[in-house]
């Protein structure tokens, strides 16, 4: 996602208007929020995997959908 993330930072940077790309980056903070706090919780590699999807997946998904309505 750090590849990801600097171009929306970049795009925010550029543009005095950039609800979007705030709106971009929010939710990229959700998924490190959420890979911060699994890594510190020490699972289990199988385990930890598993609770990313359940984590993460609905955000990824909800971001997807996001990224296909503004293209």
């Amino acid at each position: 996602m750090a590849h990801v993330r600097r171009k929306f930072h970049e795009a925010a940077r550029a543009s005095k208007k950039a609800t979007s790309t705030q709106e971009a980056l929010n939710t990229i903070r959700k998924l490190y929020a959420i890979e911060d706090h699994l890594r510190s919780s020490e699972l289990p590699e199988e385990q930890f995997v598993a609770e990313r999807r359940v984590q993460a997946g609905p955000v990824l998904e909800k971001f997807k959908s996001w990224l296909e309505k503004r293209r």
